[in-house]
């Protein structure tokens, strides 16, 4: 790795101006920027086989100041930045991890002082009695003169200067200058101090016969006079046309904390539609058990705190009735995984215990943490556990619901509501599909059936609710309302900002909602799924 070392020169760090073109590659490539600390104010940015010194001091007058030894730094105008600086500049914290040996010992050979880490420039520094190396410092705090800056375009310039590279007889570092002389100062003093260095190796090779083997480069880059580097004049002219027509490129601004930090915290997770109540055909018996209604129900979200049984949601029954057995409903996604989600779990007294999709399970631990199994065989037999049951929750909007950014939810764990409620889905958002329309937001029926089935090892047959979902009209009319539903909605091919809210994510359930679900559907005394 090659370390370049050399700031020329310094800016208050409160001024530093960010060009928007650098900051749009600052954001590419950061993840790629490794920070190192190399002393107090002192830091090393590593980017692929380069590092660059960034160093911060407090000026003469009190002013916080920063600089940067790449290339675009130095040649920048006024309180112009660098892609590494603002990088630097957005960290919350400072760095904190070491130098590697390379890097350390090229900061040594270019003339930094102090240990390991507390390496910084010996122009910084103050000699034992207290005085400052004045006068020596090549960094100085005020950025140097330049001359005048001709109009945007492709500028006249000299022949670039050819860059000579030293090499270590011992440790094969490279280190790079533009003076000859310089340079062979900079690898002997290295070779003095080189780790690998032999011991007999003055009495074999005197220092004064030293050689270094060199190259010479020759790098040609186009800089705009706002501190943009382009590699070919192509790129520059295109750039300065845009800028003389007064075209800056899209998002360009001047950089803050506004444009370098994105407006949203990152990671957070899909925003989740908050439940306005719950559409239920039962609840849990005081002292064990589960009731099963012949009609639906509305709760809202809140517990009478003395039986534990969800309030009735009074404003919906009475638009509904009593005895309510269809209700119209929407939904807000043409996915149907994302309207109507399905998983098998367990819920014990601590919460859920296992859940899984029937080949990858995730099981959760005594101590709380998590395993992994997959499981395509059942070789775990999780489900022939008779406590793992299907779960189906189906999210929908209700028609008359006094709430707009809420939803309501059905759940189930009833094989013959889950089956029969994912083909219902399907053949109706194909349908809708093929005929151009979609199915969110199509008015849809949540309808309340019933059915008599023969228990497995039983003799009488018994009447279960069967719940699903449907479309009442002809498939002409379910045809034309779904071209309706494209139309308010418009024609692209999906709707990720309803969605976001729509999913059901079971790791998003709280203690107390998981202890919900495992009364109403796992009581100690099975009464049998609805």
């Amino acid at each position: 790795m090659t370390t370049y070392t050399e700031v020329t020169r310094f800016v208050a760090a409160k001024d530093v101006v960010i060009h928007f073109k650098t900051l749009e590659t600052a954001a590419k490539e950061c993840d790629a920027y490794t920070f190192m600390r190399a002393g107090e104010g002192c830091a090393i940015c590593k980017h692929g086989d380069n590092g660059y010194a960034i160093i911060e001091k407090t000026s003469p007058d009190g002013v916080l100041v920063i600089g940067c030894s790449c290339q675009a730094w130095q040649f920048a105008h006024d309180n112009d930045g660098c892609k590494h600086v603002a990088t630097y500049q957005k960290r919350s914290n400072k760095p904190s991890a070491a130098l590697d040996d390379a890097t350390a010992r090229d900061l040594m050979a270019a003339g930094w002082t102090g240990g390991r880490g507390d390496l910084h420039p010996s122009e910084t520094t103050s000699d034992e009695e207290g005085e400052d190396n004045a006068g020596t410092d090549p960094t100085p705090d005020k950025a140097p003169e330049h001359p005048p800056v001709p109009a945007p375009g492709i500028a006249e310039t000299e022949e670039p200067a050819k860059t000579l590279y030293g090499k270590c007889r011992y440790c094969g570092a490279t280190f790079p200058h533009t003076d000859a002389e310089e340079l062979k100062k900079i690898v002997d003093v290295h070779e003095d101090t080189c780790s690998k260095r032999p011991d007999d190796a003055t009495e074999q090779q005197p220092h004064e016969d030293k050689k270094m083997e060199v190259e010479e480069t020759e790098t040609k880059t186009y800089t705009h006079p706002d501190g943009t580097e382009f590699e070919s004049a192509e790129a520059l002219l295109d750039y300065a046309e845009k800028q003389n027509a007064g075209q800056r490129p899209a998002g360009s601004t001047t950089f803050d904390a506004r444009t370098f930090i994105a407006p949203m915290i990152k990671n957070l997770g899909s925003p989740r539609l908050s439940e306005v109540g719950g559409i239920r055909i039962g609840k849990k018996r005081k002292g064990g058990g589960a009731e099963t209604f012949d009609h639906f129900i509305f709760t809202t979200p809140d517990k009478d705190p003395v039986t534990g049984d969800f309030y009735i949601d009074e404003a919906m029954m009475e638009l509904y009735g009593n005895n309510c057995r269809a209700i119209p409903v929407r939904f807000m996604s043409d996915d149907i995984t994302d309207i109507f989600t399905t998983f098998y779990a367990e819920y014990g007294a601590g919460g859920i215990k296992i859940r899984g999709d029937g080949e990858n399970w995730i099981v959760t631990n005594p101590d709380g943490s998590k395993t992994h199994i997959e499981d395509p065989n059942n070789e775990h037999g999780f489900l022939n556990n008779p406590n793992v049951k299907p779960q189906g929750i189906l999210t929908v909007l209700v028609d008359g619901q006094h709430s707009v950014g809420t939803v309501y939810r059905f759940r189930t764990t009833g094989w013959n509501s889950i089956k029969g409620m994912l083909a219902s889905l399907s053949l109706c958002a194909e349908i809708s599909k093929r005929a151009g329309g979609r199915i969110a937001f199509l008015p849809m029926t949540l309808v309340y059936r019933t059915k008599e089935v023969t228990p497995k090892g039983e003799r009488y047959k018994k009447t279960i609710p069967v719940i699903t979902v449907e479309f009442r009209g002809t498939i002409e009319e379910l045809q034309q309302k779904s071209k309706e539903a494209t139309t308010y909605l418009g024609t692209s091919g999906d709707i990720p900002q309803l969605v976001g809210g729509v999913v059901y994510d079971p790791d998003a359930e709280t203690p107390e909602e998981q202890e919900d679900v495992r009364a109403e559907f796992f009581p100690d005394a099975a009464v049998g799924a609805v």
